[in-house]
């Protein structure tokens, strides 16, 4: 592949009360959880039958080993630095258009 497109997929470790927390509200944080895994697993099935590499820009920035323990060790990974959104996105974006990554 040279096109020189790459996608970046931001995701969070799926911990109750840290992913989908509005659902949670109505649903239970057990629902929340699951349904988190299954978005992420249909996103990653859907990018691999894609013409564009992709990256998987993971937060918190410490759990690169849960990451790859729940999603493989055979994507890249990259952690997502900043405070705020924006500024996650700004990193993730400069590091791999830079070639970083």
């Amino acid at each position: 592949m040279n096109d020189k497109r790459c996608v970046i997929l931001f995701v969070k470790l799926p911990e109750k009360g840290r992913v989908k927390s509005r659902l949670a509200l109505h649903a239970g944080e057990d629902v929340a959880v699951r349904l988190y895994e299954n978005m992420v697993l249909d996103a990653i099935d859907m990018l691999k039958r894609g013409r564009f590499l992709f990256r998987i820009c993971y937060t918190p920035s410490d759990a690169r080993d849960q990451m790859m323990e729940w999603l493989g060790r055979k994507y890249d990974y990259l952690p997502q630095t900043g405070d705020r959104l924006g500024d996650r996105m700004e990193a993730a974006f400069a590091s791999v258009f830079s070639g970083d990554v």
